[in-house]
C-alpha cells in the first residue's frame, strides 16, 4: 500500500517534511520485513509508523502563485509607506507582510495557511489611506510667517492669525488622510484669501519725517564738494588783494595831488598876470 501511495502522485503533492518522514518510515519496513528475527512487536511497530506516514501524504503542499503575487504587491506599497497615515493600519500591513512571507518561504506551508495569509495581507493593504496632500497649505503658511503684521491693519491681521493657526494645527496633524484632503484644501482657500485681503495702514498724518532726510549728516553731496571746491579756489585767487574799501584810499589821493596841482598853477598864474600888470 505504501508503494502504491508513492506511485499514484499523491506523494508527489505531499510537503517535503511529510515526504521526508514518509521515506524513512517505508525505508525502516522494509528492513524489518527483511530481517528474519524480527519479532510481531517489530513488525506492529513499523507497520503503524507506515500507516501514519501515509495518511499525513494527505498534507499536500498549497499553491503560492496568488501569494506571490500579493507580496509582490505588499513590497511596492512597503518601499513608499512613508505616503501612508501612521497608525495602528500601518502597523497591521506590516505584520501581515512578515508573516505572509514566512508563508511563503516555508516549503511546508498548506493551502489552508497559504490562504489565510493571503486574505490577512490583502485586507491590511486595504486599510492603508494616503496622507492628504499638504504641499500647499505649508507653503501658503510659509509665506503668512514672513508677513510683517505692523505694515497692516488690525483688522485684516487678525483675520490672517485666525487662518494661519488653523492651518498650522492641520499641518501638525499626521492623522489627517486623503479622506481629510477637503479640509485641506479649504485651510489652504481661507489662508490665500487672509493674505490677499491685507490692507496696509494709512500714513500717520503727524509723522513729519522727510523719507529722503536719512542721509548721513557727516556725508555731504557731490554738489556740495563741488561748491566748496570753487570757494575755496576762488579764496585762492583773491589772496593778497585788497578788498575795496582798502581801494578807495589811493584813488582820493591821487584826485586830492591833483586838485591841488591845478590850484597852485592856477594861483601862480594870477600871481605871474599881476606883476605884468605893474609892469606895464
Amino acid at each position: 500500500m505504501a508503494e502504491e501511495s508513492k506511485a499514484d502522485g499523491e506523494y508527489d503533492g505531499a510537503i517535503p517534511s511529510v515526504q521526508e518522514s514518509f521515506d524513512a518510515a517505508l525505508a525502516e519496513a522494509k528492513r524489518v520485513y527483511a530481517d528474519p528475527e524480527a519479532d510481531q512487536t517489530a513488525v506492529d511497530s513499523v507497520w503503524q509508523t507506515l500507516l501514519h506516514e501515509v495518511q499525513k501524504l494527505g498534507f499536500q503542499a498549497g499553491d503560492k502563485t496568488m501569494l506571490k503575487k500579493v507580496l509582490d504587491l505588499a513590497g511596492e506599497m512597503q518601499e513608499r509607506l512613508e505616503q501612508y497615515v501612521d497608525g495602528e493600519e500601518k502597523e497591521a500591513f506590516l505584520a501581515d507582510w512578515e508573516t505572509a512571507g514566512k508563508v511563503h518561504d516555508d516549503p511546508d506551508a498548506m493551502e489552508p495557511e497559504i490562504t489565510e495569509a493571503i486574505d490577512s495581507l490583502t485586507a491590511a493593504m486595504g486599510r492603508l489611506r494616503y496622507k492628504a496632500d499638504k504641499t500647499l497649505l505649508a507653503e501658503l503658511v510659509a509665506r503668512a510667517n514672513q508677513i510683517d503684521a505692523s505694515l497692516y491693519t488690525d483688522a485684516s491681521v487678525q483675520v490672517l492669525t485666525a487662518a494661519l493657526q488653523e492651518a498650522d494645527s492641520l499641518l501638525e496633524d499626521e492623522g489627517l488622510s486623503e479622506d481629510d484632503q477637503p479640509l485641506v484644501d479649504s485651510a489652504a482657500a481661507e489662508l490665500q484669501a487672509a493674505l490677499e485681503q491685507l490692507e496696509e495702514k494709512p500714513a500717520d498724518p503727524d509723522d513729519t519725517t522727510d523719507p529722503d532726510d536719512t542721509a548721513d549728516p557727516d556725508e555731504t553731496s557731490d554738489s556740495e564738494q563741488i561748491s566748496d571746491a570753487g570757494r575755496t579756489e576762488n579764496a585762492d585767487d583773491y589772496k593778497g588783494v585788497s578788498p575795496k574799501t582798502g581801494d578807495s584810499w589811493p584813488v582820493l589821493s591821487v584826485l586830492a595831488l591833483t586838485l591841488l596841482s591845478g590850484a597852485g598853477i592856477l594861483l601862480l598864474r594870477r600871481v605871474s598876470g599881476g606883476r605884468i600888470c605893474q609892469t606895464a
